[in-house]
């Protein structure tokens, strides 16, 4: 990144931060971030790279969680000052609640024994230590030291986890500021440049620096303050160790070089005294006079070597002032689709995984073929457990999963909207329950294409499709109606163009239990072959080895279009959607593939 002059506007975009997983056991850092930083006149220009990321931490009531938000590199502007950021709010707080936010950016390297991350479990962020090192650019050594370290911070607070997020303007606040120290050799020969050089207030007892020598800086969010030890000088170790960037160089005659240094101090800076390490008893004969600074800013030194070696402060205005300069920083709104789970709306960045409070197991969605795949899940909640609008809706069934509503005047599952279908298929088996006044599974049109599925309202039916008409809402392709015995589709007795499933003596069932079958002949029954179309696909399933034998694929006019031979226990054969005859051995059966 580089540094330029900054409008420190922080805007998250509404709608980023919903419901993704973190890991946060353990404090961990990433890799190292990737900063850029260039001299610009008196100013320092910052810009994002690609390995940048912010470090924030989440409060929710007493707990504290930690996550790292990645830069999107695609999205760095043409002048690097603005980028989107992968920002996602931990599965630990409840869809609904509020939390406060606080965010870190500072350039780090990867060991968490020198800083650069959040103490555990708290809201205190360790600073990155032995910034002595560090008096460059642009220039690394052996270790990576060498590029200073500015840190920026911004809090947010009473944010509630909702899509969209409410989030609104966030400025970044600089937390210290950088002195540029300009070095000219005037001794009349060529030199290597000095091991180290220290500001030191002619008061012994003024301690006015954070974090030197050394010491543990960090700062505070409860607070927004630094707590750390003080010490009365700040170093710049140029060529004091052989891993440092500038180490060995050499300074001819005349010539001038710049080592910058990222400082965090009380803003009353004292008169200060420059020494360099080889003359440590020996200060500049001249002083540079007390200064308020100001986070944010970049404040110009200059010093030159004397033909007597000393160093002293030049003669010329000190403390030329500068820009340290900021950056914009966005959060991408993710695509939101019309689905909700448990409560939970089903966006591009939560849809391969989709937790919130009341969900257990595996849920995911795909908007290609809009398709929600249940996987040993639980969905409890309150509020329709699936809800959709604008699309139909196909669940497919993996294993045993359940859905319990636990309201009283709302569906368990279904569209708000007419129009809108609902195929429920799969290996899978589906436990609903409701006590509501309203059908538990709900929809334009219900179509059955496996899967069993058992639902049981016990304040109302089972089943609503609301097509009207005279053609039947509710359809069953291989499968059939297990509970009520001698149940049938047929339209509300009450209810005008409600379809439901009726019991024997015509009543709207409160129970009802779906099972999948072949087609009903009691050869493929007798000899447990299972057949049944899915989208693109005819599958086959066998309670027992089914090697050696072929299953042949007839379209409606009779013509053979797919053979199968039979290995195992199950089987496919892609198909184009249509119907289609199913032979194996002497049984057939007809199946419609979507």
């Amino acid at each position: 990144m580089r540094l330029k002059t900054f409008t420190p506007l922080f805007t998250l975009l509404a709608g980023f931060l919903l419901f993704a997983n973190a890991n946060l056991a353990t404090a961990q850092k990433s890799e190292p971030q990737k900063i850029t930083l260039q001299n610009s006149g008196l100013d320092i220009i910052l810009e994002w790279a690609s390995g940048d990321k912010l470090m924030l931490c989440f409060e929710h009531g007493t707990n504290i969680y930690h996550e790292d938000a990645p830069i999107i590199p695609e999205s760095i502007s043409a002048d690097g000052k603005s980028a989107q950021f992968n920002i996602t709010v931990p599965a630990e707080i409840p869809a609904g609640a509020t939390f406060n936010l606080y965010g870190v950016y500072q350039r780090t390297d990867s060991k968490t024994t020198n800083g650069g991350i959040f103490d555990l479990g708290t809201k205190k962020y360790h600073l990155e230590e032995y910034e002595d090192d560090n008096v460059t650019l642009d220039k690394t050594g052996t270790y990576g030291d060498g590029i200073i370290n500015p840190m920026l911070h911004f809090s947010k607070t009473n944010i509630s986890n909702t899509l969209p997020l409410a989030i609104g303007d966030i400025t970044l606040n600089h937390a210290g500021w950088i002195m540029a120290l300009h070095f000219t050799n005037n001794s009349g020969t060529a030199i290597t440049l000095p091991s180290s050089i220290y500001f030191d207030s002619f008061d012994s007892e003024r301690k006015w620096a954070y974090g030197e020598k050394n010491k543990i800086a960090r700062f505070d969010f409860a607070t927004q303050t630094i707590s750390s030890e003080k010490e009365y000088s700040v170093a710049f170790n140029i060529s004091k160790y052989d891993y440092l960037p500038l180490f060995g160089q050499i300074l001819k005659h005349g010539e001038t070089i710049t080592f910058y240094r990222w400082i965090i101090s009380e803003l009353n800076v004292p008169e200060l005294k420059g020494t360099m390490n080889n003359q440590a008893s020996t200060p500049t004969p001249t002083t540079l006079p007390a200064k308020t600074v100001a986070n944010g800013k970049v404040y110009h030194i200059y010093t030159e070597l004397d033909y007597n070696s000393y160093l002293k402060f030049s003669n010329v205005p000190q403390w030329q002032e500068g820009t340290l300069g900021g950056l914009n920083v966005s959060v991408p709104t993710p695509e939101a689709y019309p689905l909700w789970v448990g409560g939970v709306q089903v966006h591009e960045l939560n849809a391969s995984n989709i937790t919130g409070e009341g969900i257990t197991g595996s849920v995911s969605y795909n908007d290609d073929d809009k398709t929600l795949t249940l996987d040993g899940a639980k969905i409890t909640s309150s509020k329709k457990t699936i809800n959709f609008n604008g699309i139909n809706l196909i669940i497919d069934l993996k294993n045993e999963n359940k859905v319990i509503y636990t309201g009283s005047n709302d569906i368990a599952i279904g569209a708000d909207a007419v129009g809108n279908n609902l195929t429920l298929q799969g290996k899978g088996k589906l436990d609903v329950s409701s006590a509501s006044s309203l059908p538990a599974i709900s929809a334009s049109k219900l179509l059955f294409n496996g899967g069993n599925v058992k639902v049981l309202n016990t304040n109302s039916f089972a089943l609503g499709a609301t097509v009207g008409g005279t053609i039947a809402g509710i359809e069953l392709n291989n499968c059939k109606i297990e509970t009520p015995v001698n149940g049938t589709i047929g339209k509300h007795p009450t209810k005008t163009n409600i379809w439901t499933i009726l019991t024997s003596d015509n009543q709207p069932a409160q129970t009802v239990e779906i099972v999948r079958t072949g087609t009903g002949l009691s050869t493929l029954a007798a000899e447990g072959i299972y057949v049944w179309g899915e989208k693109g696909v005819i599958s086959i399933e066998t309670s027992g080895s089914a090697s050696g034998r072929t299953a042949q694929i007839y379209n409606v006019s009779g013509i053979l279009v797919r053979t199968l031979p039979l290995q195992g226990t199950e089987g496919q054969v892609a198909v184009p959607a249509g119907i289609y005859i199913v032979k194996i051995g002497n049984a057939i059966e007809k199946v419609v593939v979507r």
